[in-house]
């Protein structure tokens, strides 16, 4: 058994040690050296975390998130779409008086990047986040079940499925109240009595919705379309972010593909919820709310599923972990029933100490070294 160990009688350790894979922990689960968590020989710690590993976090986080109770999914739904809000607010103070269009959309999109980023730090349940991570957790359980999928394993697999939906459901409803709590509480504390910051958050709409409007049934499918597009960007900006390992880091994930769908118009529901909620609250926009739900938010919200699940879900699983079949065999068995008890995926950077298995941990222990696991770092 080779593993990386740092001696703790010498400091120098702490700088000059060479990350290697381990043997037991490629035997045991099946995965080359330049796959996922331990990828060969180091000579410094990786500041981010690999697509395998981004892709194993996605599922456990959202294997965390479908156990919770409904109620507790709720409130975490209820706190992004409000941190949501309070990012579209602050994306039209921020550009308001920018004529030109490109300085104008970019603290649009740096505005709405707080908002989102808060939301991936938090942990909070934002409908297009969602859309990635629980399409993840679904490709794990059913590849691991694909060829034993009869009898009480169907049931398994349909109750898994519908409480994905439920979840899926739930999220959206709470995103949506969330944005709704906010601009209430806008209205009632006359943060929009500005008339100039009214005037801009129409024109914000206006883009939103006429183009729309105008073309009839291939506007609605416009939207849809443009929604795709827009939560193939969110998608990988909650990827991006899962990669990092620091909130610096975070940001950095998230302020791009944010720039991009925000400076091309592209639908991002949550944040619409949060325009269209400050404006509708507020009785500042000619639409009604039936416009805003049959134009954008029902047409958004179905294109940004399938942008999230098939073009950064399901694009990268089958590039990085589809032939891993012991890799989702025991990630699908962990999210349903957790038969071995083990806490994988508690936290954010115990996936390779669990992956390797307590017995490593105990002989390290017994030799008085600490085990490092690649890509991380004690210095």
């Amino acid at each position: 058994m080779e593993l990386t160990q740092r001696n703790l009688k010498s400091k120098e350790d702490k700088v000059d040690k060479v990350h290697k894979p381990s043997h037991k922990y490629k035997k045991k689960w099946g995965l080359a050296s330049h796959d996922g968590f331990a990828a060969a020989e180091y000579d410094k710690p990786d500041i981010r975390r690999t697509p395998v590993e981004i892709l194993v976090r996605m599922c456990h986080h959202a294997r965390e998130m479908l156990r919770k109770r409904w109620s507790v999914q709720f409130v975490l739904a209820v706190l992004a779409g409000s941190f949501i809000c309070f990012g579209a607010a602050l994306s039209i103070f921020l550009s308001k008086g920018i004529e030109t269009d490109g300085p104008k959309n970019f603290m649009l999109s740096v505005g709405f990047s707080f908002g989102f980023f808060i939301v991936v730090s938090s942990g909070a349940a934002l409908f297009t986040e969602v859309n990635v991570a629980v399409p993840v957790s679904m490709y794990f359980f059913r590849l691991s079940h694909k060829k034993r999928i009869s009898g009480h394993e169907k049931d398994v697999l349909f109750k898994h499925c519908l409480r994905c939906m439920r979840f899926w459901l739930t999220v959206w409803i709470g995103n949506i109240t969330g944005a709704i709590l906010v601009a209430t509480f806008f209205k009632a504390g006359m943060v929009f009595s500005d008339q100039g910051y009214v005037d801009h958050l129409e024109d914000v709409l206006i883009g939103k919705m006429d183009k729309f409007i105008e073309k009839g049934a291939l506007g609605w499918w416009s939207a849809f379309a443009s929604a795709i597009a827009g939560n193939w960007l969110v998608g990988m900006a909650a990827f991006l972010s899962s990669s990092a390992r620091s909130l610096l880091g975070k940001y950095i994930g998230v302020l791009p593909p944010v720039t991009l769908f925000v400076s091309l118009g592209l639908q991002h529901s949550p944040a619409n919820m949060g325009y269209f909620m400050i404006a509708l609250i507020n009785d500042e926009t000619k639409y009604t709310w039936g416009e805003v739900f049959g134009w954008n938010l029902i047409p958004a919200s179905l294109g940004n599923i399938i942008g999230g699940s098939m073009m950064v879900g399901c694009s990268f699983f089958y590039a990085f972990a589809a032939q891993e079949e012991r890799l989702w065999q025991f990630i699908g068995d962990e999210l349903v029933t957790g038969s071995d008890g083990s806490d994988f995926g508690r936290d954010d950077d115990a996936s390779t100490d669990d992956l390797m298995g307590e017995d490593s941990k105990q002989d390290s222990e017994a030799s008085g070294n600490e085990i490092v696991p690649a890509g991380e770092s004690h210095v």
